[in-house]
C-alpha cells in the first residue's frame, strides 16, 4: 500500500442510503483500496462525474467520520432548480459506478484554540459540514451546541444520527 501524492482520486460508489425523500448519502471507496487522505471537520471534496461528453463538477461536504479513511461519505439533496449535479447524482448514480474526486479541502475549519465553546446553526442539508465538526469536537472533548431546523422530521437528514 503506497500513499497518494497528487491528482484526483478514483472511487467507486459502494453504498447509497436514502436519508429523506430528497437526500441521499453516497459511500465512496477508493478503487486502488489505499487509505484516503486525512481531513478535518468542515471539509469538502469536488466530485467529477461523466455525463456523456460533459464532466459535472460539484463540491460536497464530507459527512463520514474524519478518522475513518477507508471511505468518504457525502450527502446530496435533490435540488428542484438543479443545473444537473444533484439530479444526476439522484437519478443516474448507482452502486458500482466509478468517478473521480479531489483531495479534501477545508475553507471552514474549527477554531480549536480560539473558541471555548462552539455554537452551530443549520437548516436542512446545511447540516452536512457540521456533522464532521461535531465528530472532531467530541473526539477532542470540546463542548458545542447545535441549533438545527427542518420543516418536518421526515425532511431532516441524519435525524437518527443527531438524536444519538
Amino acid at each position: 500500500m503506497c500513499m497518494r501524492a497528487f491528482g484526483n482520486i478514483k472511487v467507486s460508489v459502494g453504498k447509497i442510503i436514502q436519508e429523506t425523500n430528497f437526500v441521499k448519502r453516497f459511500h465512496l471507496y477508493p478503487v486502488d483500496l489505499d487509505i484516503l487522505p486525512a481531513f478535518t471537520g468542515g471539509s469538502h471534496i469536488a466530485t467529477f462525474v461523466k455525463n456523456g461528453d460533459e464532466i459535472i463538477e460539484r463540491n460536497y461536504s464530507l459527512v463520514s467520520h474524519p478518522t475513518d479513511r477507508t471511505h468518504y461519505e457525502i450527502a446530496i439533496r435533490k435540488d428542484d432548480f438543479s443545473r444537473g449535479g444533484s439530479v444526476y447524482w439522484h437519478d443516474q448514480i448507482k452502486v458500482g459506478d466509478h468517478l473521480e474526486i479531489s483531495w479534501p479541502k477545508n475553507h471552514f475549519p474549527l477554531a480549536f484554540k480560539a473558541a471555548k465553546h462552539h455554537v452551530f446553526y443549520a437548516a436542512g442539508i446545511g447540516i452536512t459540514p457540521f456533522m464532521t465538526m461535531m465528530e472532531d469536537l467530541t473526539s477532542e472533548g470540546k463542548s458545542f451546541e447545535l441549533h438545527y431546523a427542518a420543516r418536518t422530521k421526515e425532511e431532516c437528514p441524519f435525524y437518527d444520527d443527531l438524536n444519538e
